[in-house]
């Protein structure tokens, strides 16, 4: 399976750190694509299909794929943003962090869909936990 255009155009090592993760007032984020867009290339784009499963498992809480759907068909123009999520700087496991390449702390990608008031979120882990 071949990327989209959308996916081929990231460098996820250039992502925008969030200004602050709990803050949601600020939708902020690299513009990969839209929720419509999001729901026909998930077909077919390994990538776009770890974004729209990233949804279903937020931390602890499930949602269901019906209501996923439902979310990201209920306004099709809606941006997709990306975010990173970095580990902190004081992680020996660190290596090869160099100034300039946050690339290498990058440990997540944070996905913000948001409607107004209403918003989904999701986390597509780069890396496995360790232990």
């Amino acid at each position: 399976m071949a990327l989209c255009d959308a996916c081929m155009r990231l460098r996820i090592q250039r992502l925008p750190d969030p200004v602050d993760s709990s803050e949601l007032s600020t939708y902020s984020g690299y513009p990969h694509s839209t929720t419509g867009q999001l729901l026909f290339s998930a077909q077919s784009c390994p990538f776009c299909a770890l974004i729209k499963e990233s949804f279903l498992r937020v931390g602890h809480f499930h949602i269901p794929e019906a209501v996923v759907e439902e979310t990201l068909r209920l306004e099709p123009s809606t941006p997709v943003l990306l975010r990173a999520g970095r580990r902190e700087g004081d992680d020996e496991s660190v290596i090869g962090d160099v100034e300039g390449q946050e690339g290498a702390r990058l440990n997540s990608i944070d996905v913000l869909v948001a409607h107004g008031k209403k918003y989904m979120r999701g986390r597509v882990h780069l890396y496995a936990p360790k232990g």
